[in-house]
């Protein structure tokens, strides 16, 4: 049976299976502890709750299985069943664990900044959730950073069953039923916003307008973007946009325009390489099997995952 004390032993095997090393699990199971007894209490005393504060079953499994657990889940994208399997719970208990614990871990870690109106729960009184992507704290960690680089990418669903959900989530690029996220990644590497999920349809350039992530950023601050977003200098002429140029068929590009494009696939290659570390993730890489009400919390649970060692590999630079 799966648990912390055998995986630690192997620690290779420890980050392939988790997305993180077991000093980075460590440090985020310390402030899970902190935190999970008023998480815990706020949960028994819910409104809603049917029985007593005190009834109900326990949880078998200690607070770091159950996130090694969690983070199984988000790594390997594994079914209920397999992981009841390893760990030797049912299914049943699996998707109460998940329900459970993904708000925490949420709540714990360097989730990127949301649209307001989309903003998750509120944190615990006296608590300040932790946002990497707010203004201040880029200004005073990284005060050399002058971009943002967006971009959007497609995860495959199941075919709705509804016809008007059918044809809001299929995609014409990918010739398939989507959902769609766009991230702004600042040049160093870090998450700083993620937008609400849409279905495939949506166009880039729409999403773009949708997520705000113009009206948050200071004046000084450029745009880097794909093909994808063509015209969005006219919709923001005050602010400097750079898109790759593109040719045609009786303006083929030249020497000068191809050097440019160049120069800004160099920079955009940032945001790339962050969906690729996103996507390491299953859960964000392979077809979606769960409801898509769950879609943005996982989504941002695995952009804190991916800043949370983003943040380290910095730290280790400049020191």
């Amino acid at each position: 049976m799966f648990n912390v004390e055998k995986l630690r032993k192997r620690p290779q095997h420890f980050l392939r299976f988790t997305g993180l090393t077991v000093s980075q699990f460590e440090g985020l199971l310390s402030q899970l502890r902190k935190a999970y007894p008023h998480f815990h209490a706020q949960r028994l005393a819910r409104p809603t709750r049917q029985r007593q504060v005190g009834g109900g079953a326990n949880f078998r499994l200690a607070l770091p299985d159950r996130t090694l657990l969690v983070l199984i889940f988000l790594r390997l994208y594994l079914t209920n069943d397999l992981l009841g399997y390893l760990f030797g719970l049912d299914a049943s208990n699996i998707s109460c664990n998940l329900r459970l614990l993904l708000p925490l871990l949420e709540q714990r870690l360097p989730v990127p900044v949301q649209p307001r109106r989309h903003l998750a729960g509120k944190p615990p009184a006296g608590e300040r959730r932790r946002k990497i992507g707010s203004l201040d704290e880029l200004f005073k960690q990284y005060p050399e950073l002058r971009e943002v680089i967006v971009d959007a990418t497609e995860q495959p669903i199941h075919r709705p069953q509804h016809k008007t959900k059918r044809k809001h989530r299929y995609s014409g690029k990918k010739k398939r039923h989507t959902r769609k996220v766009q991230m702004a990644v600042v040049s160093n590497g870090l998450i700083w916003q993620v937008s609400k999920s849409v279905g495939g349809r949506t166009h880039d350039l729409t999403l773009f307008h949708r997520s705000g992530v113009e009206r948050r950023l200071p004046d000084d601050w450029g745009i880097a973007a794909d093909k994808g977003y063509t015209g969005l200098a006219k919709h923001y002429p005050r602010r400097q946009v750079e898109l790759p140029k593109k040719a045609s068929k009786h303006h083929p590009l030249t020497v000068s325009e191809k050097r440019r494009n160049r120069r800004l696939a160099k920079r955009r290659i940032v945001v790339e390489h962050v969906i690729s570390r996103v996507k390491k993730y299953q859960v964000m890489g392979s077809k979606y099997r769960h409801q898509e009400d769950q879609y943005d919390q996982v989504c941002r649970t695995v952009c804190g995952l991916v800043n949370l060692r983003t943040q380290e590999r910095l730290a280790q630079v400049a020191a």
